[in-house]
């Protein structure tokens, strides 16, 4: 059975490395379906964007050829003003520190992989990893961007106690799926 578009959706929407176990896991499928529809997806992603595989690990990436297109992408996004969306989600992460990417998607109800990134290539956040959880990726605002602000701690955001507390109980579940 053929499942490697919902395997390239999976990839797509979870924007970041994800072990194929569980991929295979959460679509049913055996060692042989499974391949074959990796299999499937690698030589149907022939143009810009490749599946991308370290050990057990899978994730969808860009082309080399198409490294010169990418790299005026990121060019244009660490100029100018950032987007209302890159805002929100970096206020998110200045007032809820350190903080997981479900976090975010969790409390902006939209996935905020290529906000995070653009975020991370102008180096306004950076990744930290759960010393509870090592397979956790925190982020965190970065020292040039407190020197950015002209501040020393988070604690000199206009509003930090209270913005702090109200992220915070936005961050609460009942069966506790999103945690900092």
């Amino acid at each position: 059975m053929d499942r490697s578009n919902d395997i390239e959706a999976i990839l797509f929407a979870h924007g970041a490395p994800i072990d194929g176990a569980r991929v295979k896991k959460m679509l049913d499928l055996s060692d042989e379906e499974f391949s074959l529809s990796l299999e499937t997806l690698r030589t149907r992603l022939v143009y810009g964007i490749r599946l991308i595989e370290i050990g057990e690990m899978l994730q969808l990436g860009t082309a080399p050829e198409t490294a010169d297109a990418v790299a005026a992408c990121i060019a244009t996004d660490e100029e100018g003003e950032l987007s209302k969306p890159a805002s929100e989600t970096l206020s998110l992460i200045l007032y809820s520190h350190p903080i997981t990417k479900q976090a975010i998607d969790y409390v902006r109800g939209v996935n905020s992989v290529y906000i995070i990134r653009n975020l991370l290539v102008r180096g306004l956040i950076e990744k930290t990893h759960d010393s509870n959880n090592k397979r956790a990726t925190l982020y965190q605002p970065t020292f040039d961007l407190l020197s950015r602000l002209e501040i020393t701690h988070v604690s000199e955001l206009p509003d930090y106690e209270a913005l702090h507390a109200q992220f915070q109980a936005a961050l609460q579940q009942p069966d506790d799926e999103v945690s900092q």
